[in-house]
């Protein structure tokens, strides 16, 4: 039986964005984990845009607060 891999989920974004240690921070910084979550996740093969949508997705569940262009915060 084939093991399903994992998706890159908003919990995984998450950790790497509190690892910051601020409560602010850009999208490029979230994009600056883009190596180390393709290193948890090597099937997948778009790594940034599932970044940005877990931000957004992490924003819907109130996780994350969307201040400006590519500037977020965390409650």
């Amino acid at each position: 039986m084939k093991v399903k891999p994992r998706r890159i989920s908003g919990l995984d974004v998450l950790r790497v964005i509190q690892s910051l240690g601020r409560k602010e921070f850009s999208t490029s910084d979230a994009y600056a984990f883009e190596r180390e979550l393709e290193q948890l996740h090597p099937d997948n093969r778009n790594v940034k845009a599932k970044i940005r949508q877990q931000l957004q997705e992490l924003r819907d569940r109130n996780l994350l607060l969307h201040i400006d262009r590519n500037r977020w915060r965390l409650p």
